[in-house]
């Protein structure tokens, strides 16, 4: 069946398809050159206006996944901005400026459970439908999945975002609790999550987009990272991992069951690399070999 993921959202066809949640552990290619952000304070989330390789021409890519099944991508340039925030949760804390130095693709939208089964045997979803994010999948099941998709398309390297990654992206120039602003009023019109979802998963790509064109950052379902987590540094950083000997796995963002305080820019928390829950699915990082 078709897919494509073309436009402002990310339409899917429906498809049929066919693992326990494990408990958390936390504490409680179109060839337009990429627009440059207008000048914003210091303090706020800020792009590197750097010049780009010839990999990163292209301010959008679509990404062929066989089966005339696509994915969307959209490029984020370089940039510093403040991670964290001063009246979230102590994992959140301190607040601290990050500097992204080099430029990378991100998903336009969460993995859909079309997309997943493009290249999987089998879809682990509690709700299923082509057109939804997919879930109840593991970090390393996303592993897995980013190491078919390479070889689906071997000039291109795929990743999770490391969470400074996300949290950048996810800003898209804003520093306040939300891309939007600092109330949550508007947050319906941007995510799917406790007050409107009603108790599932929505199709991706149906709400509005931050001001980078990407959706659903704040709800549908949280997002797996690349990093093992950490408490954050004390002063500014560039480019960082997160830690290598961490036991835990960085997820952000919000899910359908999450409330306001839980879909924040700076929201995070944690997960053994084998656990999954069905408000947890993940979005692709792509930059060229």
């Amino acid at each position: 069946m078709a897919l494509a993921l073309n436009g402002a959202a990310c339409s899917r066809p429906a498809v049929d398809s066919t693992a326990k949640p494990v408990p958390s552990a936390t504490e409680t290619a179109k060839a337009e050159t990429a627009p440059e952000s207008a000048p914003v304070p210091e303090s706020q989330p800020k792009v590197i206006a750097v010049p780009l390789s010839a990999g990163f021409a292209k301010a959008e890519l679509t990404m062929d996944l066989g089966d005339a099944v696509t994915m969307d991508f959209v490029l984020i340039r370089p940039g510093r901005f403040l991670r964290g925030a001063t009246d979230g949760t102590a994992n959140e804390r301190p607040v601290h400026e990050v500097t992204l130095t080099q430029p990378f693709y991100l998903g336009r939208c969460e993995v859909s459970q079309a997309q997943w089964l493009a290249l999987m045997t089998n879809n682990p979803s509690l709700f299923l439908d082509a057109q939804l994010p997919v879930e109840r999948v593991s970090w390393e099941q996303c592993q897995r999945f980013l190491a078919k998709l390479g070889e689906r398309q071997p000039k291109w390297k795929f990743t999770l975002p490391t969470e400074a990654q996300w949290e950048f992206a996810c800003r898209a120039g804003s520093a306040e609790r939300f891309t939007f602003g600092p109330g949550e009023e508007e947050l319906g019109q941007h995510a799917w999550f406790h007050h409107n979802a009603r108790e599932t998963t929505h199709p991706v790509g149906t709400k509005k987009a931050n001001a980078w064109g990407l959706h659903d950052m704040h709800g549908n379902v949280k997002e797996w990272c690349a990093d093992g987590f950490a408490a954050y540094s004390t002063g500014a950083v560039t480019d960082p991992q997160g830690s290598a000997n961490a036991v835990g796995r960085v997820f952000r963002g919000g899910g359908w069951n999450d409330y306001p305080a839980q879909c924040t820019a700076s929201t995070r928390d944690f997960l053994y690399p084998v656990g999954y829950d069905d408000d947890l699915g993940f979005r692709v990082l792509a930059v060229p070999r």
